[in-house]
Order: structure tokens, then C-alpha cells, then sequence
């Protein structure tokens, strides 16, 4: 958590005017009696109402002083997770994913649905889920294998032999990743 809480933080200060009013509206909108701090109460409220999950903890990991409420600070940490870390487990877990997960590779390729299937580290080391697809990449590798891919068709756009489509496989010839779906296989190189 202190690796988020640092990034949100550095995020905040080095924002816009206009990024950082709309983060004070956000902690203003959490503070429903105006005292300019969030409870438990308060923020369980906020939480459900916008997302539906809610889990007692989060609250707790926030509270970086202990003290029992959400300062601004504690709150930008917050904002800074639901608006770019909002990621759960899909597995049976269903924890907030603040560390490195694995992703399902044909669902976040797929264009015509926002919606990824996304694990924490245990459930997919204990195959601890059901999806229909075998393929999956920790978040980091999957960075790396945009990156490469972009880079391959920006540098080779009519050479369909570096990389396949999906239905076929990926194989990103000579880099970091070569997945081979039919063979529901993943090899990090």
C-alpha cells in the first residue's frame, strides 16, 4: 500500500488546478458532515453507493495515522485507486488489486468489451477460478507486450509473419512474449 499511497500523492502534486479541485470536490462529497474528515460510516456509505463492493479493510489500510478517520491526503490515495488501480480479483477472493495481478490475455484484447478478467497473485498460482480462456499475463508483462507489439507494427505495418491475431496465437518473434493459445500454453522468454 505505501507504494500506491506514494505514486497517488506524487500524482496529486503534479497535477493540474483543474485535476486537483476535482479531487477536493471528490474528499467534499465523502465528507457528508462537513468536518473535514471521512469515517468509517461515511466512507462505507460513499463506497456503496458508487461501487457496491465494499470491504472493511480498505478502510483500514487507508488510514495510514491510525486515528480512525480519512484525512485529504488519506483520501487522494483513495481517489488516485478508484479512478486508475480499480481492479478486483475475479477469482474467489474478490480483493482489490494493489500488486501485481495476471490478466486474461484474449479478454483484454477483445474491442468490443471494456470488461477484463483479472487475478491476484494466489488465485491464479492456486487456480482458485473458472474462466473460459487458459492465457494470462502479469501486469507488468503485458505492458512489455503491447510496447513490443506496438513497436513491431509501427516498424514492420505489412509483415503479418511477426505477429498473428489472436484466433491464432500471439507470437511476438524475438521479444519478451510468445504465447501459443491453441496449445493453451504461455511461455515468458
Amino acid at each position: 500500500m505505501e507504494d500506491i499511497r506514494e505514486v497517488a500523492l506524487v500524482y496529486y502534486a503534479n497535477s493540474s488546478d483543474e485535476t486537483k479541485e476535482i479531487a477536493n470536490n471528490f474528499f467534499k462529497s465523502m465528507d457528508a458532515d462537513g468536518n473535514g474528515k471521512i469515517s468509517m460510516n461515511e466512507f462505507e456509505e460513499f463506497v456503496k453507493k458508487k461501487w457496491r463492493r465494499f470491504k472493511p479493510e480498505l478502510f483500514a489500510e487507508l488510514d495510514k495515522n491510525g486515528d480512525g478517520f480519512l484525512d485529504f491526503e488519506e483520501v487522494i490515495v483513495f481517489y488516485y485507486m478508484a479512478k486508475m488501480r480499480n481492479t478486483f480479483c475475479d477469482g474467489c477472493c474478490g480483493q482489490h488489486l494493489k500488486n501485481l495481478y495476471f490478466t486474461c490475455v484474449q479478454c483484454f484484447q477483445k474491442k468490443s468489451s471494456n470488461q477484463t478478467y483479472d487475478l491476484c497473485f494466489t488465485c491464479y498460482q492456486t487456480k482458485q477460478f473458472t474462466h473460459e480462456h487458459k492465457v494470462f499475463l502479469d501486469n507488468y508483462a503485458m505492458l512489455n507486450f503491447m510496447w513490443s507489439d506496438l513497436k513491431k507494427k509501427k516498424a514492420e505495418p505489412d509483415d503479418h509473419k511477426a505477429i498473428t491475431t489472436i484466433g491464432e496465437g500471439i507470437g511476438v518473434v524475438g521479444d519478451i512474449v510468445q504465447l501459443a493459445f491453441n496449445a493453451q500454453q504461455c511461455r515468458i522468454l
